[in-house]
């Protein structure tokens, strides 16, 4: 009985037992049910419609950050929702509050304007935007990429893409190297007293040699008595470099002489005007260049040109298209060149190597927003080698027509501007010239053509030349 007594002692004081055990477990669940409960009732359900006003921007600018949180809530009363926008999730740049009602989800839509710190890095970084159901509580992170560009670095690449391009054109689009040659061409090789000079053959008829023969009457022809001749010439293209766009123009003007039947001697003068935009971004410049040349002939049917010239130019600069600063150049270029001269038939070949240098540096200045911009230096150099092909035709009353065809192929090397941009011409491209040239009896010359020229590093260029000289 011992046994079952204490059985049913230990039965007896088993129930009340069993109830308290009960009511822990219901205690229990109760807890954990209402602790899932609040679980539910708070749900940061994300964030959308995120933007930013610019996906690039320099250090101190304000940008406008707009986006939608959603709170779900439900169960009991208001909570503060919290919202925050960092940079690279260190730097606080805004924040905020909004109540979530009970039982309810709502919707808050946030457009706050940021401003970045002065200080920041060139480079990519990042916007974080974080939203919370309550302070501390369910964090959502979304992100935005953002560019912080250098304004003296982007200055620079612009200035140095216009160098180029510029420097370019300017070589491309040189003095008329036929008219050079055709004043030699229609000269004795005796000097006449008191500085003039006389024609091949001063007794025969033109088109008949001294000693026989014939020759190609020049399409420059000029009267015997007169060893200078003025000029005028100017030129049109419309350029990409890379992936800008632009348009240059160029006036050529200049005075030389005749020394003999086997040197020209003369000075030049250029202006020019180049303009370059895209993304943004514009440039344009306007300057000058000053320099004698000459052209000589080294043998019977070899020429040498040369030219050598210095000048400067002012540029307007608006790298981001929001203000315009005016910073000036000094440059310079060397040319000389090889040339035939031979007649196969009607034709007249004339085949040129030439090789070129140009270099342009920017003078130091300070931007609009007092950002120091170091001076650039471009230079690079330039191969041509390729035949000019024209024949000339009697019109009228003694006028003479000249077409010509030329076609270059063209190697630009030791490009350099201290890398601050891509070089846009560097490397293998060619150009297609086709012209026509007009001589009457008054010796006035008037000269045309248009031209093609494609090739580097997303470089083409199309335009037209027109020229004027007469001998006096």
């Amino acid at each position: 009985m011992a046994t079952k007594q204490g059985m049913n002692t230990q039965g007896w004081k088993g129930v009340p037992g069993m109830f308290k055990g009960m009511r822990a477990l219901v205690a229990v669940l109760a807890v954990g049910l209402f602790s899932a409960t609040q679980a539910q009732a708070h749900s940061n359900y994300g964030n959308s419609n995120i933007s930013a006003s610019t996906a690039t921007a320099q250090p101190g600018d304000s940008i406008d950050v707009s986006f939608d949180y959603t709170i779900w809530h439900a169960g009991h009363g208001p909570v503060t929702a919290v919202w925050e926008i960092y940079l690279d999730g260190v730097t606080l740049l805004a924040s905020g509050t909004n109540i979530a009602d009970g039982n309810s989800t709502d919707v808050f839509s946030i457009n706050s304007t940021v401003l970045l710190p002065g200080n920041i890095a060139p480079g990519p970084h990042q916007i974080v935007i974080t939203t919370y159901y309550q302070a501390g509580s369910g964090a959502v992170s979304s992100f935005i990429d953002l560019e912080i560009i250098d304004p003296a670095a982007e200055a620079q690449a612009l200035i140095a893409t216009l160098s180029e391009a510029r420097g370019r054109l300017i070589i491309q689009n040189g003095p008329n190297l036929e008219r050079r040659i055709g004043r030699l061409n229609s000269r004795s090789r005796n000097v006449a007293a008191a500085g003039e000079v006389a024609s091949r053959n001063s007794t025969a008829p033109e088109g008949e040699a001294a000693a026989g023969g014939s020759f190609l009457a020049s399409s420059n022809a000029v009267a015997p008595t007169s060893p200078y001749d003025l000029w005028i010439e100017a030129a049109h293209a419309k350029f990409s470099a890379g992936n800008m766009d632009g348009d240059f123009n160029i006036i050529h003007m200049g005075v030389d002489r005749l020394v003999n039947s086997d040197l020209l001697i003369g000075l030049g003068l250029q202006l020019d005007h180049a303009r370059l935009s895209g993304a943004g971004a514009e440039i344009s410049g306007s300057g000058f260049m000053v320099g004698p040349y000459l052209t000589k002939r080294v043998h019977d049917n070899l020429y040498l040109d040369a030219r050598v010239a210095w000048g400067r130019s002012s540029n307007d600069v608006s790298p981001f298209g929001t203000y315009t600063d005016t910073v000036g150049a000094e440059r310079w270029l060397a040319t000389a060149a090889l040339i035939g001269d031979f007649q196969v038939g009607d034709l007249t070949i004339q085949p040129e190597a030439r090789l070129s240098w140009f270099e342009e540096t920017t003078d130091a200045y300070l931007d609009s927003n007092n950002i120091a911009v170091t001076p650039v230096t471009t230079s690079f150099g330039s191969f041509e080698l390729g035949p000019t092909i024209s024949r000339s035709y009697t019109v009228g009353s003694g006028a003479i027509l000249t077409a010509n065809l030329s076609a270059k192929s063209i190697w630009t090397y030791d490009f350099n501007n201290g890398g601050v941009a891509a070089s846009a011409t560097e490397g293998h491209s060619g150009r297609v010239e086709i012209g026509l040239d007009y001589k009457n009896d008054d010796n006035l010359l008037i000269n045309g053509s248009v031209f093609v020229d494609g090739g580097g590093n997303g470089w083409n260029a199309l335009g037209a030349t027109v020229g004027l000289d007469y001998t006096f």
